[in-house]
């Protein structure tokens, strides 16, 4: 047997253990969740996650359609407002 096979096999046994290790570990981590009253909670069905990204759309929408557009604000007030200009010193 080549070294390489070897190596091959001893990593996959190693990988096997670690396996084993940590469907264990998961196992005590569900059963220290259930002696605490806890549910495990998973990620939310498809169809909830659809409908929070739809309510966020239609408010992202809502928010968009109410903003006004300021640029005429701004042109009316600084024609109203004439600048003086500014003098700038040179710094010592």
């Amino acid at each position: 047997m080549s070294r390489i096979q070897q190596v091959i096999e001893t990593l996959e046994v190693e990988r096997a253990e670690v396996q084993k290790h940590l469907a264990w570990l998961e196992q005590q981590i569900s059963e220290f969740h259930a002696h605490n009253g806890e549910v495990v909670a998973g990620a939310p069905a498809r169809s909830v996650r659809r409908a929070t990204a739809r309510r966020a759309s239609s408010r992202r929408a809502t928010a968009r359609s109410r903003r006004v557009d300021v640029k005429p604000r701004i042109i009316d007030f600084l024609a109203q407002h004439p600048a003086v200009p500014l003098v700038m010193s040179p710094r010592a």
